[in-house]
């Protein structure tokens, strides 16, 4: 652990994830994290694309910027929403951390940056779960429902992060030391409990689905040994459920007491209105970073909230959009239940990208340049499309906590 945390402390991409993840904990660390975000965003454009291997303006992600200037260019959006600025830091967001300026240290470092981002997250979790246990913290939102050090929904969203990590590094146990084991068995134990007590719905739906094809991959994609561990976990969650079923009360609440349907009402009028906002512009959208709606809150401080990522997309920037976010999701994803050699990389990166695809369908964070999942959804994205395009290979994304076997 002492050579672990030496060789982090060396490495820039730790102290990346380190600033965004202490936005997470501002109770404890100030606007610390907030102050630094976009100096780091335009340290890491300017600094990692000094050397470029390929210019990729022309791919999907090129096209996908154009289409968000074009909203902007082809609409009147309220001077409130500061389109210009979010543009321009949306487009620093993404020549840093994405391949449209490619090259191999950019890509190692944007790997790097998502493992310590997810391993840091698994510490915030538990952070917020022991907080909960120890009465140090007792923000509750609503009825029964714990907000931990940042609201609900993110608290839930984090915490999924930090379960998918812990358990990839699980699945791997053979290969990594058994303190680390053991270690990582109680934070899973912790961060499972701490994403019940946010009562995030969303997150919760997406783990699962996550952890399906995280299974799968780990399995190489055979689908009988996903099937069978995906059942003796299901079993075990059931016949373990005593224990938990008091951090469920929350859920409840949110449901109106039924456990019989999956009540989704407080986000059917927001989905709505992202629907008519794209019908009656479904070319290029009403306008990046904007919303047809806004609240008096919304007017009074800028803030756009879609509530959906996917929602958000479409109303936005319309099909010119969409689609090529779409396509590239799609190929990414394809791509990753392709492999067949159970590696880890591949086994993280599937869970990740299967869950901020969930996710998003209830979380607007796509086109949210100031949110830190947008900043996790486009390291993972641009992560497996290197992969894919095959301008890095299996063997330049090392684990932190294991060698894996070169091919």
């Amino acid at each position: 652990m002492k050579d672990f945390t030496f060789r982090a402390f060396k490495e820039p991409p730790f102290y990346f994830a380190l600033i965004v993840a202490s936005m997470f904990i501002s109770t404890f660390t100030g606007g610390i994290g907030y102050i630094l975000y976009y100096p780091m965003l335009l340290f890491i454009c300017l600094y990692y694309n000094r050397k470029i291997q390929k210019n990729n303006l022309n791919s999907v992600f090129g096209w996908f910027l154009l289409a968000c200037l074009l909203s902007i260019l082809l609409n009147e959006i309220l001077p409130v929403f500061k389109a210009p600025f979010r543009f321009t830091a949306y487009t620093i967001l993404l020549f840093g951390i994405t391949p449209i300026l490619f090259n191999r240290k950019k890509a190692v470092m944007c790997f790097k940056f998502l493992q310590y981002t997810c391993l840091l997250l698994v510490f915030v979790g538990f952070l917020n779960y022991y907080l909960y246990r120890t009465g140090s913290l007792s923000i509750m939102e609503g009825n029964r429902v714990y907000a931990g050090t940042i609201g609900t929904n993110y608290l839930g969203m984090l915490c999924s992060m930090g379960i998918l990590y812990a358990g990839s590094l699980l699945l791997y146990r053979k290969n990594i030391k058994k303190i680390y084991v053991l270690v990582f068995t109680g934070l899973l134990l912790g961060l499972l409990l701490c994403l019940l007590l946010s009562s995030s719905r969303n997150s919760i739906v997406a783990i699962i689905g996550s952890a399906l094809i995280m299974i799968y991959i780990q399995k190489k994609g055979k689908l009988g040994s996903t099937v069978t561990l995906f059942f003796i976990l299901a079993v075990l969650a059931v016949l373990t459920f005593p224990i938990w079923k008091d951090y469920t009360v929350g859920i409840l609440d949110k449901q109106g007491g039924s456990t019989e349907s999956f009540n989704m009402k407080s986000r059917e009028s927001t989905w709505l209105t992202r629907w008519d906002e794209f019908t009656s512009s479904p070319i290029y959208g009403i306008g990046f970073a904007s919303i047809s709606n806004p609240t008096e809150f919304s007017l009074m401080t800028g803030m756009v909230e879609t509530t959906t990522g996917w929602g958000g997309l479409l109303s936005q920037l319309g099909l010119l959009g969409t689609i090529p976010f779409i396509m590239l999701t799609y190929k990414n994803f394809r791509y990753l239940l392709s492999r067949k050699d159970g590696r880890f990389v591949h086994c993280l990166l599937g869970a990740l990208l299967t869950f901020f695809c969930i996710n998003s369908l209830g979380e607007g964070y796509i086109t949210t340049v100031g949110c830190q999942f947008t900043v996790y959804f486009f390291l993972t994205q641009g992560i497996v499309y290197s992969l894919r395009m095959g301008w890095i290979s299996i063997n330049h994304l090392e684990p932190l906590f294991f060698k894996q076997k070169r091919v």
